[in-house]
């Protein structure tokens, strides 16, 4: 009897210890994710606050203006020289930066800047966890529930993040 229940004892030890790993290991992974999270929205935020006051400055004043270069490089200080939203908008700012402004100048910058939060947010999503099959997953569960605010009749492609 006495076997027995210290076999009881070093099993009940081995789950315990288990338990606590595997614990340990999962909420470590869910903290990195949060953490990198927050950052990164609130990253998000500080670009979407920099491209607005360069809008601001764009559109009330004329070219050569010097608050523009001072809110390009405040942009572009926040990214890196690769991808092709981030090039596609560092060139525009420089562009808009030099000439008077235009609605069509203006509507490209709109254009860009949306690309390159679309673009953050969706890597937000890849560093959190969320692969294209389970962002399509998430939704059709809200649509199923009735609790989606898009369109009915949109469909979620492999594609979308």
């Amino acid at each position: 009897m006495q076997i027995f229940q210290n076999l009881v004892a070093i099993l009940g030890a081995f789950v315990a210890m288990y338990v606590s790993i595997y614990t340990l290991i999962r909420y470590r992974k869910e903290a990195v994710i949060n953490t990198i999270t927050i950052n990164r929205t609130k990253w998000m935020d500080d670009v979407k606050q920099h491209i607005h006051e360069y809008i601001k400055q764009y559109i009330k004043n004329s070219h050569g203006n010097h608050d523009l270069k001072i809110y390009e490089a405040r942009i572009r200080l926040y990214f890196r020289s690769d991808g092709e939203s981030y090039i596609n908008l560092s060139n525009h700012l420089r562009k808009c930066s030099a000439k008077p402004f235009s609605d069509e100048d203006y509507e490209k910058l709109l254009e860009y800047s949306q690309n390159v939060l679309h673009d953050m947010w969706r890597q937000m999503k890849l560093e959190a966890g969320i692969s294209p099959k389970k962002q399509n997953e998430i939704y059709r569960k809200m649509v199923k529930f009735g609790k989606s605010r898009y369109r009915s009749d949109f469909q979620p492609s492999s594609k979308s993040i």
